[in-house]
């Protein structure tokens, strides 16, 4: 057994022959070293590896005769790259990092080499991976140029396969520079084909496609108008005039999506929203965003600015991201929707752009936004008993105010009087304040309630003796005899079932926590549906409904309808009195609670009318009437 001796005498020499080297040969080895991280940097290691990763000895292109095709024709194409000021390395990953005159070049250069290549066809079957940033012929070796070439082939003979992402940008970059000459309708259509098919290897394109695709219709003009195109967007346009509209309707403040749109914090994303409870906790942060809309507003400030800008002015580069040469074009106007325009100077494309983006702006506060749903779901968890959330920091909303005026050192007082406003709201107790208040009404309002787990729930169907009831029932009928009071088509206590002495649960109905609506009716606004089954709309039998009613319920729909209780109810006087003690002593006629007159009034309603008359008032403890019914029962029960 050998005891290592020459092993160790091979390394001790080894390591003198390094030392030596390295000392004679410094200069030499910084620079083989600063050689190969320019290698690793653009790309070209991607030469040297399979497609599975494993590396190879040498590529494809030292094992073939430079001179043979297709090596020949890159020859020729790398050729038309040839400049006394440009070295070896860089013409496609420091294009972002180069003056705006090294950047013009590299893509012109791009289009030149890209109209040499246009119609060349390969069929190369050991493909090799490709990556880097503003990717172009000039950064790649010949095997990469080989690879890509043969996926072109057969994406243009229809079938398409996945590839690395650069090698689908020097694609993208083909098609935004119309490298093949195509007719405008014929290369946004190219384009738009690309993106359809290519995304099914690869979504992370969507985002920019969307926008290059518009671009596309800016600078080339194709016929027809823009929404044509967008509407067969894969995913939807931020800038849509739906989303725009929702917004000015005041849709966001319960839509989680266009609240995220506007925000830097995604709160849908988090553990509170994904817990089984997930429901009635987004209906509790729509509930808590309308008492800030109402929060703001009684402070002068519009809340709908934090999310949304009508009109938002910014330079207009087209083709962000992709190696592109504008062409030549005039002054004038392009408009993409009745929302977003773009206004074209008579300059050529440099560091200002081609002209003004006029559009609406989602995303001018974003920091701001963030901040206020982050501390609302501070205080949900708070009183769900949830683990406790790290606070935001003010100061991300100042700096955020800062650069929405143009510079970082902007002082409050310089802002805009509706950002200084708002700015002082955020950072008031208040605030904070008015959100537990909103939450509390929410989970305390009869309808959701947080259990012993912490979790929100919906109340369940309230239990009533129905021996009670009967009490009632025939409390009522006494009440009723001794008033003398005879109608015609009216029993009295109809409402009241019959009891074998054992508790029956009764419904309250269907509820809309957030906007107190019940069976078809959110925020106080019923949704009219044309049919039979909805005669209600059309007068319904609003007489056959009161002559439902008993005595007690009848007089609670008078003084909810602002109707004159009189006559035999009232002796000639209001029966019980005016304003909110009127409608507090109506509540507990007989004992009875007003949650359960109103669940019997809305019984009876559904089986005559088909529909609910009465909706718990989102603003407070009490019930409302619907808007379409009050004035038919105020005139049918005056003077009753």
């Amino acid at each position: 057994m050998k005891d290592g001796s020459d092993d160790k005498t091979r390394s001790s020499d080894l390591v003198r022959s390094y030392a030596v080297r390295g000392a004679v040969d410094e200069e030499a080895s910084a620079v083989d070293e600063a050689k190969m991280i320019m290698d690793l940097l653009f790309g070209r290691m991607g030469a040297a590896r399979q497609a599975g990763g494993a590396p190879k000895q040498k590529t494809a292109a030292t094992k073939e005769d430079p001179q043979a095709e297709p090596y020949a024709t890159f020859r020729r194409m790398r050729a038309l790259a040839k400049r006394a000021d440009t070295g070896s390395y860089g013409r496609s990953f420091w294009d972002g990092y180069r003056t705006e005159r090294d950047n013009r070049y590299t893509a012109k250069l791009f289009c030149k080499q890209g109209r040499f290549m246009a119609g060349f066809t390969d069929d190369y079957d050991k493909p090799v991976d490709f990556w880097g940033l503003y990717a172009t012929y000039d950064g790649m070796s010949d095997a990469q140029l080989r690879t890509y070439f043969t996926w072109r082939t057969r994406l243009r003979a229809g079938t398409p396969e996945k590839i690395d992402h650069a090698y689908a940008m020097v694609y993208v970059n083909e098609l935004v520079n119309n490298i093949r000459d195509a007719t405008p309708a014929r290369g946004i259509e190219e384009l738009m084909d690309f993106w359809m098919g290519f995304r099914a290897f690869d979504p992370s394109l969507d985002f920019y496609m969307r926008v290059w695709v518009r671009d596309y219709f800016v600078m080339y003009r194709p016929p027809g108008e823009f929404a044509e195109y967008s509407r067969r967007f894969p995913v939807s346009s931020v800038l849509t005039e739906e989303v725009v509209e929702r917004f000015l309707s005041g849709d966001y403040l319960n839509d989680l999506r266009l609240l995220e749109l506007a925000s830097s914090y995604k709160i849908s994303t988090t553990p509170l929203c994904k817990r089984k409870d997930n429901a009635l906790t987004k209906q509790c942060i729509y509930h808590v965003m309308g008492r800030l809309n109402r929060f703001f507003a009684q402070h002068g400030v519009d809340m709908l600015k934090l999310f949304f800008e009508p009109e938002s002015e910014n330079y207009y580069v087209p083709f962000n991201g992709c190696v592109y040469v504008a062409g030549p074009h005039e002054a004038g106007e392009v408009r993409l929707s009745r929302y977003e325009t773009v206004l074209f100077n008579d300059k050529p494309l440099g560091a200002v752009g081609l002209g003004m983006h006029r559009h609406p702006s989602i995303a001018g506060y974003q920091k701001v936004v963030g901040y206020l749903l982050k501390t609302v779901e501070i205080k949900i968890r708070e009183a769900l008993h949830y683990r406790p959330l790290k606070p935001p920091v003010i100061s991300k909303v100042k700096e955020n105010f800062q650069k929405s005026e143009g510079y970082y050192y902007a002082s409050i007082r310089s802002m805009e009087k509706w950002k200084q406003d708002a700015y002082a709201l955020l950072k008031k107790k208040a605030l904070t304040d008015e959100i537990e208040k909103a939450i509390y009404e929410f989970t305390h309002g009869g309808y959701v309630k947080v259990d012993e787990r912490g979790y929100l729930c919906a109340t369940r169907p309230v239990e009533i003796d129905l021996n009670r009831l009967d009490t009632i029932r025939r409390e009522h009928e006494e009440t009723a005899r001794k008033l003398a009071v005879e109608e015609e088509g009216a029993t009295v206590g109809a409402a009241m079932p019959k009891t074998d002495g054992a508790p029956r649960p009764v419904s309250l109905g269907t509820f809309d926590p957030v906007g107190g609506g019940v069976h078809g009716h959110v925020g106080g606004n019923p949704t009219v549906t044309g049919g039979p089954e909805n005669a209600a709309f059309a007068g319904g039998d609003i007489p056959a409904l009161l002559g439902a009613l008993s005595v007690p319920e009848r007089a609670y729909l008078a003084v909810l309808a602002g109707a004159g209780v009189s006559g035999a109810l009232g002796e000639g006087r209001p029966l019980f009195g005016k304003g909110s003690a009127g409608r507090s002593a109506a509540a507990h006629f007989k004992g009875m609670p007003e949650e359960l007159l109103a669940e019997s009034i809305n019984e009876k309603a559904l089986d005559a009318i088909g529909d609910n008359v009465l909706y718990p008032k989102p603003d407070g403890p009490g019930y409302a009437i619907y808007e379409e019914y009050g004035d038919q029962l105020a005139a049918l029960l005056d003077g009753m």
